[in-house]
């Protein structure tokens, strides 16, 4: 549990703008329909200005912390005139009647500010459900569940790493928080069981990515591609669904072939901790995400007014245990959490929409499409290629969401122009901007992991890039058979799921080097063609990758074990 702080920490100006910002967000769902011109600058504003002085120019130097603080005033005052005005440019008639020369200005002060807000600092709604459920204990409990579940098993540490991610994953959109809180207990209970510091990392890095692409709650771009598409969230949270779980069984695979080539077991009696009392003291805490998911599962209150309404049940649910309450001073350390949290969505995103209006506005859109299917000739897996490189590029340093956000307006398009379903194409570009945030050089969440490890950055993020190599492969399979997002029949969807997962659990043991016996050089080049031809989707090559894994399976039931089973002593 976070360390209580007294109300002298909680009043600063920083504090104090963030916990404003939630509070309008709140109003917002709760007092009805607030038009789009009015709630998107205030929103842009609110954000921009928690981001200036959470990222000041200077702590120690006073005129530039003034400075900071002008910034924020000048700010205030560009909101107020687009709240002031919004009657007269939300109905003006663009290109027929002009701007006024102050629209410039404001403008151009908007956009500057923006600029340097993303030079310091990188869907509100659900970051701060999920700041809630973590302040009253949302987050203590995930981790004590993934400690029951997997504890005991081989390598349980590193699974236990997987489960709770994931779960935890449900309550952060952000991979490198998910690191930070997750990998807090995990990261040094791997190394402590015998797991090399470089893949205890690893692991951390891979499990906290996937908890963007985790249904039922995903991170925020997620929500960003059913308005993209016009479609509900469920659609989205369903069709991630398979891929979601293919991902995860490719780590548990990497995780479980690592702890037999090692020797590793699980962690002893006296090595867990006593989870039960503390799941006990905070088992409803479940309730607001149950009746979260209710919400967007029956369509019976849109996602914003489910996280919203989610909110205060976390509130009202905690006062049933005293370890779990939240006075005002947690629901205070909340809102401003939250709103600090949002601000590396709502200012990338804000900043997207100024590069994408440049970019729409200057016919650089359509060139672009043209410009790639050129370079690709047309042929659908080279453009396909093009695209994942292009969306890795961007969300290197950047944010999921705005990377996705980008890349979606730009490179959607030639996807879909290519003859790909839309959602499979959008599916397809929002995997990958997850992913980038494990893939070097610049891979945030695995440099935030080897810190926590203390192992070396690129050895760290190489490994981090290993493991979820299997997962490279599962949005290929969506775009040319869409029956892993749910597209076809019944029988269409168990059949791929299967062979794909097979598939990747053979690439998995391909790339720790080991599957039923460690695996020799020549056996992990059959892993790698069968996992490919299994993940192929054609019957033909199903049946041949079946063949192959066989074959290697039976080689390896003849050789003797020279593996020695080992636990390590307590330190």
């Amino acid at each position: 549990m976070a360390e209580d702080r007294g109300w002298g920490v909680r009043l600063k100006p920083v504090a104090i703008v963030a916990f404003l910002w939630s509070c309008f967000q709140l109003y917002v769902i709760f007092a009805g329909f607030m038009d789009p011109m009015i709630l998107y600058p205030v929103h842009t504003v609110f954000g921009i200005a928690v981001g200036i002085l959470a990222k000041p120019l200077s702590l120690k130097n006073r005129i530039l912390r003034g400075l900071d603080y002008v910034l924020v005033f000048l700010i205030g005052g560009v909101g107020l005139y687009m709240v002031a005005n919004f009657e007269r440019i939300s109905t003006r008639t663009p290109f027929v009647q002009a701007l006024e020369p102050l629209d410039y200005a404001v403008g151009v002060i908007l956009v500057l500010l923006l600029l340097e807000v993303c030079r310091r600092t990188m869907v509100f709604y659900f970051i701060l459900c999920g700041t809630f459920l973590e302040r009253s204990g949302g987050g203590a409990l995930f981790t004590d569940l993934a400690i029951l579940v997997t504890g005991k098993f081989r390598g349980g540490a590193a699974k236990m790493s997987v489960v709770a991610s994931a779960l935890y994953g449900t309550i952060s959109g952000s991979a490198v928080a998910n690191v930070s809180v997750v990998g807090m207990f995990t990261i040094p209970l791997m190394k402590k069981t015998g797991f090399r510091p470089f893949f205890a990392g690893a692991i951390e890095a891979v499990a906290s990515t996937g908890g963007q692409i985790m249904p039922p709650i995903m991170g925020a771009a997620a929500f960003i591609l059913a308005q993209i598409l016009g479609i509900s969230y469920w659609k989205v949270a369903a069709a991630a669904a398979i891929p979601a779980l293919l991902y995860y069984i490719a780590v548990y695979a990497a995780i479980d072939f690592e702890s037999m080539q090692n020797g590793l077991v699980g962690l002893t009696k006296n090595e867990l901790p006593d989870v039960r009392s503390g799941i006990l003291k905070r088992i409803h805490l479940i309730f607001p995400l149950l009746l979260l998911i209710y919400y967007i599962v029956s369509f019976t209150a849109t996602p914003v007014t489910a996280a919203a309404r989610a909110i205060i049940a976390v509130i009202v649910v905690s006062f049933l245990r005293r370890e779990t309450r939240m006075g005002p001073r947690k629901i205070f350390d909340a809102m401003e959490k939250g709103a600090r949290e949002a601000v590396t969505v709502a200012i990338p995103c804000a900043m997207a929409g100024v590069l994408i209006g440049v970019i729409i506005y200057s016919g650089l859109a359509l060139k672009l499409t043209d410009i790639l299917i050129a370079l690709s000739g047309g042929k659908l897996l080279l453009a396909l290629i093009l695209v994942m490189v292009a969306v890795i590029i961007l969300g290197m340093g950047m944010p999921t969401s705005a990377a996705y956000l980008i890349a979606a307006i730009l490179l959607a398009p030639l996807l879909i122009k290519l003859g790909v379903m839309p959602l499979a194409a959008h599916i397809f570009i929002f995997y990958f901007a997850v992913i980038s945030m494990i893939t070097p050089p610049v891979a945030l969440a695995s440099y935030v992991a080897a810190g926590m490890a203390e192992s070396d950055l690129w050895k760290t993020g190489l490994q981090a890039f290993k493991i979820a190599m299997p997962s490279f492969l599962v949005p290929f399979v969506i775009v040319y058979n869409p029956a892993l997002i749910l597209e076809g029949s019944l029988w269409d969807i168990i059949w791929v799921t299967f062979t794909t997962m097979i598939g990747v659990i053979a690439l998995a043991a391909a790339t720790i080097g080991f599957f039923y016996r460690k695996a020799r050089l020549w056996e992990r080049a059959v892993l790698i063609v069968g996992g490919l031809l299994l993940i192929v989707p054609e019957t033909i090559t199903d049946f041949i990758g079946f063949a192959m894994m066989g074959v290697v399976l039976a080689v390896q039931l003849r050789r003797p074990s020279d593996l020695v089973k080992r636990t390590l002593p307590v330190s």
